[in-house]
C-alpha cells in the first residue's frame, strides 16, 4: 500500500509539471482547455444538439424527472441511514483492518480497490451518463447550456454540462429539482441494469470444469501448501491409503466426509485443477486437534487425531451460483448480507475475476460462443459499470452542500417550510433552508470521514 501511495504522488507530481509547461507555452488556450492547479476544465458545443434532440421528449423528459426526485430522495434517506448505522460498528473495527484514506477517493490507481483499466472506464460512462442527464432536463426546462466537457485529473474524473446561471435561477423549483436529481438517478438505474447483465447474463452462464470444491484459502506451510495447492485450486479427489472410499469429491459435504475418515499423518493424494491443468499431489496430513489448539486455543475431542490438509473450502459451483442469484429474499438480515457481499466483491479480492480463479469455470449457454478472455473481460466490465455507478449516484444522493443531493435536499426544505410555514417570507424560507442544508452536508461529511477515524478512536477507548 505504502508503494501505491508514493507511486501515486510521483504521478500527480509529474502530470503538474506537465500541466505547467503545457500552460506556459500557450497550448492549453489554443486548444480551449482552462487550467486551475492541476485540475484541467476542457469545454465544447459538441454534443448539445444531442442534448436538445433528446429533450423534445419533453413529456418523458418530465416524468423521468419526477421518477428522479423519489428515487433521489428514497436513496438519500437510505445511504444516510446505512452511514448512522455504520457510525457505532466503526469503534469496533480493528486498527490493522481500518480503510486508509485513500479509500475515500475514488479514483482508479489510487483507491487500490479500483482496477485502472476497468475504474478508467466504468468512470468515464459513469460520469458522462451523470451530466448528459443534467443537460436533458436542463434542456427539457428551456435552459440553454452554453458548453459541455470534461474534468481531468491525471484521468478523467468529472464531466460537465455549463447552463446558464440567469436562466437556471427562473426557472421553477421543482424544475430545478428534477435536473438535479436526474444526474444520481441515471447512475443508480444504471448500476441496477448493468448489474443484472452481469449476474443474470455472464454469472449464469458459468459452471465448474468439473465437481468439487473451490480452495478459498491456504495455511502457509500446511500439508496443503506443501503440495503446491493455493487459493482457487479445484480439488476433485482425495485418496486415503488402504482405504476403499470412493476418493472423487463431488461437493463441500464429500469432501469434510473424506477428511473425517483420514487420521493425522496420514498420506493422502489429492488430485486438483489449477491452471486448466489437472495436477496430483502427495500430502501428509496434520492433526487437526493439535492445529486449532495451538492457533484457536479451541479442543474439540471430534478432532483428536484427525487429519488437517490446511485449506478453507467452498462447494464449486457455489461461487457462481452466489453471483448469478446474489440477492436473498428470505429475511431482512439475509437481504442486507448478501447485497453487502455482493458490492463488497472488491474487498474480498473477487473482482475483477480473473486467473486461476477463472480457469476453474467454464462458460455455456448462448455467451458460451465467446472467447474465454473477452467474456471475462465483459462479465468484469459490467460490474465495475454497476459499482462505479453506484458509487456515483449514492455520493450524489447525499445531502452535502454543493453535491446533487445536497441541492435537491435544499430545495425540498424549502418547498417544506412554504408548506409548514405559509407565513415566512420567502427570504427567511431560503435562509433557514440554507442553514438547514449546510448543517446536515457537515453531519453527513463527518459519517464519511468517521468510517476511517472511528477504528482509530475505538483503539484509543479500549487502551
Amino acid at each position: 500500500m505504502e508503494f501505491g501511495i508514493v507511486t501515486a504522488i510521483l504521478v500527480i507530481v509529474i502530470y503538474s509539471i506537465i500541466v505547467f509547461i503545457l500552460w506556459k507555452s500557450g497550448l492549453l488556450d489554443r486548444l480551449k482547455i482552462s487550467a486551475f492547479g492541476p485540475l484541467l476544465m476542457w469545454r465544447t458545443v459538441r454534443g448539445l444538439k444531442a442534448l436538445d434532440r433528446a429533450a423534445r421528449h419533453d413529456r418523458f423528459g418530465r416524468g423521468f424527472g419526477n421518477f428522479a426526485i423519489g428515487m433521489c430522495l428514497f436513496f438519500m434517506g437510505l445511504f444516510t441511514l446505512i452511514l448512522l448505522w455504520e457510525a457505532p460498528l466503526a469503534l469496533k473495527i480493528p486498527v490493522s483492518a481500518a480503510p486508509g484514506p485513500e479509500y475515500i477517493i475514488g479514483l482508479p490507481g489510487i483507491n487500490p480497490l479500483i482496477p485502472l483499466g476497468y475504474g478508467i472506464v466504468a468512470l468515464a460512462i459513469a460520469i458522462m451518463i451523470h451530466e448528459f442527464a443534467h443537460g436533458v432536463l436542463l434542456r427539457v426546462g428551456k435552459v440553454t447550456v452554453k458548453s459541455a466537457g470534461l474534468l481531468f485529473f491525471v484521468i478523467p474524473i468529472g464531466a460537465f454540462v455549463e447552463p446558464d446561471e440567469e436562466e437556471l435561477k427562473k426557472i421553477s423549483r421543482r424544475q430545478r429539482v428534477r435536473m438535479y436529481a436526474a444526474g444520481p438517478t441515471s447512475n443508480l438505474i444504471l448500476a441496477f441494469v448493468c448489474a443484472g447483465i452481469f449476474c443474470w447474463g455472464f454469472m449464469g452462464s458459468v459452471t465448474p470444469v468439473d465437481d468439487g470444491v473451490l480452495v478459498t484459502s491456504v495455511v502457509k506451510d500446511s500439508p496443503a501448501w506443501n503440495a503446491s495447492i493455493r487459493p482457487y485450486c479445484l480439488i476433485t479427489a482425495i485418496a486415503l491409503p488402504n482405504s476403499t472410499l470412493d476418493p472423487e469429491v463431488t461437493g463441500e459435504s464429500r469432501f469434510l466426509e473424506i477428511l473425517g475418515q483420514s487420521q493425522a499423518n496420514d498420506t493422502v493424494t489429492v488430485t486438483f485443477i489449477s491452471g486448466g491443468a489437472r495436477h496430483v499431489k502427495q500430502a501428509t496430513l496434520w492433526n487437526k486437534y493439535d492445529y486449532y489448539k495451538d492457533v484457536y486455543k479451541v479442543t474439540k475431542e471430534e478432532y483428536r487425531d484427525k487429519g488437517f490438509l490446511g485449506i478453507g473450502s467452498v462447494d464449486a459451483a457455489a461461487l457462481p451460483g452466489t453471483l448469478s442469484r446474489p440477492m436473498s429474499y428470505d429475511s431482512v438480515e439475509k437481504f442486507v448480507g448478501s447485497a453487502i457481499y455482493f458490492i463488497g466483491l472488491p474487498i474480498l479480492g473477487l473482482m475483477p475475476l480473473k486467473a486461476p480463479l477463472t480457469d476453474t469455470y467454464t462458460v455455456s449457454g448462448p455467451l458460451g460462443g465467446l472467447p474465454p478472455d473477452a467474456f471475462w473481460i465483459l462479465a468484469n466490465t459490467f460490474y465495475w459499470l454497476f459499482w462505479l455507478n453506484l458509487m456515483v449516484g449514492a455520493t450524489n444522493s447525499l445531502p452535502i452542500p454543493r453535491m446533487d443531493g445536497g441541492m435537491v435536499y435544499r430545495d425540498c426544505l424549502n418547498a417544506l417550510f412554504a408548506r409548514l410555514r405559509p407565513g415566512w417570507k420567502e427570504e427567511k424560507r431560503e435562509r433557514v433552508a440554507r442553514l438547514g442544508y449546510r448543517i446536515t452536508g457537515l453531519i453527513i461529511v463527518f459519517l464519511i470521514v468517521w468510517q476511517f477515524l472511528g477504528p482509530r478512536v475505538g483503539a484509543l477507548i479500549n487502551g
